[in-house]
């Protein structure tokens, strides 16, 4: 079985899209497999959203409600889906903490996902970009983790574009 899911994509521009011929493998797959509208949380936030999808759970049972929450100590933000602490040991280097080792990571959704309970009957999963599943747990399969894996910087990162029309899409740097 294969999922696909697109991130913010509206599904009636989609069909109109589909029906112009614009998106000739996604019409394709809708023809030859299983195509459906899936309703979304309140929040419509994708961390939220994807923690339901992946775990079947409302968002006060996987504890995902945003990108970023609120530290109650001090008020100021944190990431929501991953709790990111220093490492135990530096080098001191002049004006900079070299780490010696790894920080500690926690991730905070409470849920369990969907592939988890696929390895436990059995079955190997590949889960590929899919937010708010960092860190990885361990379980029967590999996984890539999506939006609200943190880059070295501590923060979201980044955005991937794909498209087949480069002239067509021009980015301001």
């Amino acid at each position: 079985m294969v999922i696909v899911g697109l991130d913010g994509m509206e599904p009636t521009l989609v069909e109109k899209f589909m029906t112009e011929g614009k998106l000739p493998n996604l019409s394709r797959l809708k023809k030859e497999g299983t195509y459906a509208h899936l309703k979304t949380t309140t929040p419509a936030i994708s961390p939220v959203a994807w923690s339901s999808f992946m775990t079947g759970s409302h968002p006060c049972k996987h504890n995902i409600f945003d990108f970023l929450s609120r530290n109650p100590k001090n008020y100021l933000p944190e990431l929501s889906s991953a709790w990111i602490g220093n490492p135990k040991k530096f080098l001191p280097l002049g004006k900079y903490k070299i780490p010696l080792s790894k920080p500690v990571i926690k991730g905070m959704r409470k849920s369990i996902p969907f592939w988890k309970f696929l390895g436990e009957a059995g079955i190997f999963s590949t889960i590929l970009r899919i937010p708010v599943t960092f860190p990885p747990e361990k379980f029967k399969g590999h996984l890539i983790s999506g939006m609200c894996a943190p880059d070295l910087k501590g923060s979201q990162g980044t955005f991937t574009f794909y498209t087949s029309e480069k002239e067509k899409a021009k980015i301001d740097e």
